[in-house]
């Protein structure tokens, strides 16, 4: 939302009245404190789920917002990439206390692609990367996730492209887009898309009695799902993907991977050994797809291709997943909804993504869940090491649920959604001064 902090009130509202004609999008109104919608009834049912989920958000609160309008996309994934120069442009204008007119805020064609988004010394800009993904890891270069937000950064880890389906499966050959006032559930680093609340399986975590530490019977990483992430159709380089990659390091029956032995003392490399593939995963995961491929082209014979080579088993029940010890998030077609409901599970949860959440600057990876590179290159070393920490890991799984039950309900939602949408109706008010609020600790309330 920052950038529109240097776009006139005036200019907002066109930006919104643009964004309203859009395909796939649903528009949120407050009009006296009374909220009324358009669109979102048509098309696939999810649509109207998402816009469902968030009027449930609002109503509560929607007598203590000023008037407004938001705009939502219908779809899970992000949609608006405006060029660093841009950026750059519009953080300027915020700096100075100015506006910068929407005849300066266009599509921009000098560059294509990802890189367009990012500054020009940065690894992306500087170097490009390879479009066809490595499905191969290199086990010799041993590194983990200290920032998870900053490790999800294209620009800064080129890398990250070609092994996620989102990044690698679109914007190869587009230039950027213009500034809009669009809200999206899902969004990257590089995206412009302000982002919401998604609601999509978000669970009462009284509705959840986890299973307690040493009554789980399940010792290894367990996880189900289908094939989604791209469309999968051989121009698009399919098979390094963060989905298809994950099936094909868990379920490979030949090669070694290079793995940090628990509790060992000395250097990483003295610590380090060859495991044999196959053993790693007859003993630590259990992961695979559920039902018959999905999102892939037929006539390239992408399909034949995935159901052949690349392991499908029955689905599993709820109560299975909370009886594994381990359990792995992934992304999708765009976010994991299940991370919520998975934090409450009192499993270790291991997470790989490049969606930062609207709760991603509250949580603590290494605390509350395990983060894992979107190439999967450190996952054997954290299941061999929270193997020989059981303690640990059941320390982190039940931090996780605390979190959860804490910071993850409803009203956490609601609250996150209510703060948004008062910074939004101040910036589309006409008066933008008079519909801003200045601290004072009179106006501080006691909590009785």
């Amino acid at each position: 939302m920052f950038p529109f902090r240097a776009v006139s009130p005036k200019d907002v509202r066109t930006l919104i009245d643009r964004a309203s004609k859009e395909a796939d999008t649903f528009v949120i109104t407050v009009h006296d404190g009374q909220v009324t919608h358009t669109g979102g009834d048509d098309g696939p049912a999810i649509h109207r789920k998402r816009l469902d989920g968030q009027l449930d958000l609002i109503a509560d609160v929607a007598k203590d917002i000023p008037d407004m309008r938001v705009v939502y996309s219908a779809q899970d994934t992000p949609s608006t990439i405006i060029s660093y120069d841009q950026r750059q442009e519009l953080s300027q204008g915020v700096e100075n206390n100015e506006y910068v007119p929407l005849a300066r805020i266009k599509s921009d064609n000098q560059f294509t692609g990802w890189l367009a988004s990012c500054s020009y010394n940065s690894p992306l800009r500087q170097h490009g990367y390879d479009p066809i993904p490595v499905e191969d890891i290199d086990w010799a270069e041993k590194t983990f996730i200290v920032d998870h937000l900053k490790s999800m950064d294209m620009c800064a880890h080129p890398e990250l492209i070609p092994q996620h389906g989102l990044l690698a499966g679109l914007r190869l050959q587009r230039g950027t887009d213009p500034l809009s006032a669009k809200f999206a559930i899902s969004k990257t680093l590089a995206h412009a898309d302000v982002l919401g609340v998604p609601t999509e399986r978000f669970t009462e975590a009284s509705t959840v009695s986890p299973i307690p530490w040493a009554e789980k019977n399940g010792d290894r990483l367990l996880w189900r799902g289908a094939n989604t992430g791209i469309w999968h159709k051989e121009r698009n380089h399919w098979r390094g993907t963060h989905r298809l990659r994950l099936m094909s390091l868990t379920n490979a029956y030949d090669g070694v991977a290079r793995v940090i032995g628990p509790q060992v003392k000395g250097t990483v490399g003295q610590a380090t050994v060859d495991a044999p593939l196959d053993k790693l995963n007859e003993q630590h995961v259990d992961i695979a797809f559920v039902g018959e491929p999905i999102q892939c082209e037929e006539s390239d014979g992408s399909c034949a291709e995935i159901k052949e080579n690349y392991a499908f088993r029955g689905r599993v029940t709820p109560d299975d997943m909370d009886h594994a010890k381990y359990l792995i998030d992934v992304d999708g077609n765009a976010w994991s909804a299940r991370f919520q409901r998975l934090m409450l599970s009192g499993s270790l949860l291991l997470k790989s993504t490049v969606m930062p959440e609207w709760f991603s600057d509250r949580i603590q990876p290494w605390l509350h869940y395990v983060p894992v590179k979107v190439d999967y290159g450190d996952l054997y070393d954290a299941l061999v090491f929270f193997k020989g920490n059981d303690a640990l890991a059941k320390e982190i799984a039940e931090n996780a649920r605390e979190w959860t039950e804490k910071f993850y309900r409803r009203e956490d939602m609601v609250a996150y959604a209510f703060r948004l949408y008062l910074e939004w109706a101040r910036l589309q008010a006409e008066d933008r001064d008079a519909a801003s609020y200045t601290y004072d600790e009179k106006d501080e309330l006691e909590r009785k």
